[in-house]
């Protein structure tokens, strides 16, 4: 009996070559979400009918084998059912809250993109409509594939106001794409 309590309360040795397979795995489902991507063409999409993500899933199936299966081979059925149950409530637990920050920060950038201009006081601006300025900023980021974030802090002129916005974007597209040194600057150093 006390040889079926220590085989539970164990910790298995760790296997390097699951870890890195499993690591492999997650390096190809990376590469295989960057388009255009010449290092793709080294994951297993290309190579045979399933993936990288299969693979994944294939080699977590094997290491929970691995884990639970000297356990449950020791008569502890119940015990290896309760330590995979609170696995998966722990990872469970930990999706849930990684799902609510990232839907948290998406709609705080939504929610910062939604007033492009803030409140325009006036209906036109000259024979434009201040509505239209914002609709073309929208569609501009949209066609463009690009995130732009405008806060325009204080004025009280429309024109002035509106005037910003176009040069802001017109300057931080200047300074985006502008090339020197053979490098195109970034906050993470490619675009």
């Amino acid at each position: 009996m006390e040889k079926n309590k220590a085989s539970v309360s164990e910790a298995v040795e760790r296997d390097l070559r699951l870890d890195f397979f499993r690591g492999l795995g997650l390096w190809m489902i990376f590469l295989d979400h960057i388009p255009d991507d010449v290092v793709s063409w080294l994951t297993l999409r290309n190579y045979g009918f399933s993936d990288a993500a299969e693979f994944f899933v294939f080699i977590s199936g094997y290491l929970a084998g691995y884990i639970y299966g000297p356990i449950i081979q020791s008569g502890n059925f119940l015990a290896a059912t309760k330590r995979l149950l609170v696995r998966a409530w722990h990872l469970y637990i930990a999706h849930i809250l990684l799902f609510l920050l990232f839907t948290a920060q998406i709609a705080r950038a939504a929610r910062k993109f939604d007033k492009i201009l803030g409140e325009l006081g006036a209906v036109r601006i000259g024979e434009l409509q201040t509505e239209l300025i914002e609709e073309f900023m929208k569609a501009f980021v949209q066609e463009g594939r690009f995130n732009l974030h405008i806060e325009n802090w204080y004025g009280r002129n429309q024109h002035h106001i509106a005037e910003t916005v176009f040069k802001a974007t017109a300057r931080a597209l200047r300074t985006a794409t502008r090339v020197e040194h053979a490098e195109i600057p970034s906050t993470k150093g490619v675009l």
